[in-house]
């Protein structure tokens, strides 16, 4: 079943299928206070992706199942890390979560970012209620800070060596 998932550079002629995704999806339990809406984070990322006005820093890769379009993650260029990590944001379409799909595939996409780039480390903010995208970090290697960030989040961090060495 895991063979099926695949990761790769989401192009532009993923849109349709990222529009469709993001009116299809409930993230409703990633809202709060403290960001924006993600409904509207993923159309003003796709209004970027067609205008090309995605941040240079940024890595976009596409999950998939089969041939369907089954997610996508997201790497962020980190100032903090001074140009050495970026942050992960990955969500799952809700016909595939709980199926390793995420796992398997957020895996897929840290090797293919490593691989691929000289950064050392990936950060990812999970909020307290994401249990499942915690256990996902946890059983790749990331390590959770013991200070949530100004928003409440835990942060992950999972280093280059470390996830090698996990795999």
């Amino acid at each position: 079943m895991t063979d099926l998932i695949g990761v790769r550079e989401f192009k532009i002629s993923d849109l349709d299928d990222l529009e469709w995704f993001v009116a299809n999806n409930d993230f409703s339990f990633f809202n709060d206070t403290s960001w924006t809406n993600h409904t509207d984070f993923f159309y003003n990322w796709i209004h970027s992706l067609k205008t090309s006005k995605l941040k240079k820093s940024s890595i976009n890769y596409c999950v998939t199942y089969g041939d369907d379009f089954a997610g996508i993650i997201m790497f962020d260029s980190l100032k903090e890390f001074l140009g050495k990590g970026c942050e992960i944001g990955y969500i799952i379409d809700q016909e595939y979560r709980n199926k390793k799909v995420g796992q398997t595939s957020v895996q897929k996409g840290i090797l293919k970012f490593f691989s691929e780039t000289e950064m050392e480390y990936v950060l990812a903010k999970i909020k307290p209620q994401n249990v499942p995208s915690q256990k996902i970090a946890e059983k790749l290697g990331f390590k959770r800070s013991k200070i949530k960030d100004i928003y409440g989040n835990y942060n992950y961090e999972l280093n280059r060596a470390r996830f090698y060495k996990h795999k």
